[in-house]
């Protein structure tokens, strides 16, 4: 600990150090701010293109005539993988 060791001449033994006030050049501060808004703004835009595409995916799935549509979660994709692989194997061992 370098602080320790300097205020021991003085006759005094630092255990701990709290800061409370820490100031920031205003250049800095401002620049902090400006990357926090843009992480921000892109997060937004992100999720934003992202559910315009989902919305459109799922109205043109909608406009089909077809009788067989099922919407299934993308988090339950690899289990009906995994189900329809087990389905196939169990249908080769029987025959």
């Amino acid at each position: 600990m370098a602080l320790d060791e300097a205020t021991q001449k003085w006759g005094v033994k630092t255990m701990r150090v709290e800061l409370r006030d820490i100031s920031v050049p205003v250049e800095i501060e401002e620049a902090m701010d400006m990357i926090n808004e843009a992480i921000g703004k892109n997060a937004s835009s992100a999720e934003y293109l992202l559910t315009k595409d989902r919305i459109a995916a799922f109205s043109e799935l909608a406009k089909s005539d077809s009788k067989d549509k099922v919407i299934v979660p993308y988090e339950a994709t690899e289990f009906v993988g995994s189900l329809l692989m087990l389905s196939e194997f169990m249908g080769k061992s029987k025959s």
